[in-house]
């Protein structure tokens, strides 16, 4: 817990778009994480992989191939002026 108010900071005041792909199974970013990720950004899109774990991009590259570029298809969302 020694950096969660960095990442928690991050995520939280991100400006922009937030989409999630989750590995259920991994041992590590469990769903606990997952669950206080979603209290900060209670509106982020996620992607639920159930039977993957901590290295997702291994286990199956074509489900995180596919997440990948659903999202960078999404137009961007519009800035605001500065």
């Amino acid at each position: 817990m020694r950096f969660a108010p960095r990442w928690h900071g991050a995520l939280r005041d991100w400006p922009g778009r937030l989409e999630l792909a989750w590995a259920l199974r991994d041992p590590v970013a469990t769903i606990n994480v997952l669950d206080a990720v979603l209290a900060l950004r209670p509106l982020a899109a996620v992607t639920r992989w159930e039977e993957l774990g901590h290295y997702p991009q291994i286990e199956d590259p074509q489900a995180v191939a596919r997440a990948t570029q659903r999202v960078a298809d999404q137009p961007a969302p519009a800035r605001s002026a500065s």
